[in-house]
């Protein structure tokens, strides 16, 4: 039931020189007639009738895919959250490929209702698990990454100069973040979610393809309302931004936080405009930003540090000083939850890596904590975490 009050505000600015109109009536512009005061009780928004409150300690939380969110794997993740100061959990609910991973009501795009996967067989039997655990369930959704419907409707898509759908070279294909289309059933997904009993909707992929600006002009796409713009890194920018505003904007009747990932470099640099990530924009519409500063990530040099997933607590502790200095601009800043790394990034080649394990992981904890940061997830695409010897 929605038991959300929407209070309505007239505003009487008056328009121009009023002072002209002597006694006549003067013409007002009108205000935002609807509009979500904040701090509101959370007994006036949407119940789902899950009740889960957000951590009085902050989020401290694990990542989840939905396979190893089911079963036995289930009780074991649950299990290590118990034994542990972690009390948060981020689960797939639209993964990298597109898949809704749950059953979820009120998903009523045509994509959608066919994209159902159901890896999690039961939603709310998984929430109340996590409500008798006291755990903060955290729904993620991959936005603009998704090859099912990528796959669906090449029109929402990027195709190339033969009608062939583009793809990554490891043959991901993502929709396109200019269609309004794009942005509603992402929304749609989100606040099913927020009605099945999330609390938070993550949103992850909200961002152009690595390398857009390189190959664009190669592909056909419809910019749709943001092809007036001179610039195409104007366009990406704003048609992100625009986005995270307006999913922000649609779920504040559920009273679920949001967040949204994004690469730790675009915190370096004035934006990254070529997959549309501006960081300050970004954070701006949102109630948590979460960077993915993970130190294997940053290349074989960066902040001055040489081979930085060797130096986990400088490359953290480096990063931290830019974000800082960046959300102190912000008259209402958002919680900075970086996500950190849990695996060994073995990829990058002998003598640039470390095995990671509790005093790598320590050690990216205790520059968050030096940092004045207190919230924080963790990474592993297995699920298979660090379990002893970690100072949570």
């Amino acid at each position: 039931m929605l038991a959300f009050i929407c209070i309505i505000f007239q505003s009487k600015t008056v328009l121009a020189d009023d002072s002209s109109n002597d006694g006549e009536n003067v013409p007002y512009r009108i205000g935002k007639l609807l509009e979500t005061p904040k701090n509101l009780p959370q007994r006036l928004f949407y119940d789902s009738g899950i009740d889960i409150p957000y951590p009085k300690d902050g989020v401290r939380g694990i990542y989840a895919s939905a396979y190893n969110f089911n079963g036995e794997s289930r009780d074991d993740l649950i299990q290590f959250l118990d034994d542990t100061k972690l009390n948060s959990i981020v689960i797939d609910v639209k993964d990298d490929t597109g898949f809704i991973t749950m059953p979820l009501k009120g998903v009523t795009h045509e994509q959608g209702k066919n994209n159902f996967e159901n890896i999690i067989p039961d939603t709310n039997d998984m929430l109340k698990t996590l409500e008798d655990h006291e755990i903060y369930p955290i729904a993620r959704i991959v936005v603009f990454k998704d090859s099912i419907l990528a796959g669906e409707r090449p029109d929402l898509s990027f195709t190339q100069a033969d009608g062939s759908l583009w793809s990554s070279g490891a043959g991901d294909k993502f929709v396109n973040p200019f269609k309004k289309e794009v942005w509603d059933y992402n929304v749609q997904v989100a606040e099913a979610a927020a009605k099945a009993g999330f609390k938070e909707i993550q949103f992850d992929y909200v961002r152009f393809p690595e390398g857009f600006e390189t190959f664009s002009h190669n592909l056909n796409y419809d910019a749709e309302n943001y092809s007036n713009e001179s610039e195409d890194l104007n366009q990406r920018v704003d048609a992100v931004t625009d986005f995270v505003a307006y999913a922000h904007e649609k779920l504040k009747p559920y009273g679920v936080k949001v967040s949204v990932d994004i690469f730790g470099y675009a915190a370096t640099i004035d934006e990254a405009s070529g997959i549309g990530q501006n960081f300050s924009s970004i954070s701006s519409n949102v109630d948590i930003i979460s960077s993915m500063i993970y130190p294997s990530h940053w290349g074989t040099s960066y902040f001055g540090i040489d081979k930085p997933d060797l130096h986990p607590y400088e490359l953290v502790s480096a990063y931290m000083e830019v974000e800082n200095a960046l959300l102190g601009q912000h008259d209402e800043k958002p919680v900075s939850r970086p996500w950190l790394q849990d695996f060994t990034a073995s990829y990058l080649g002998y003598g640039n890596y470390l095995e990671y394990g509790p005093d790598e992981v320590n050690a990216q904890l205790d520059a968050l904590r030096d940092a004045g940061v207190n919230e924080y997830l963790l990474w592993n695409a297995t699920n298979d975490y660090t379990r002893t010897g970690v100072n949570f």
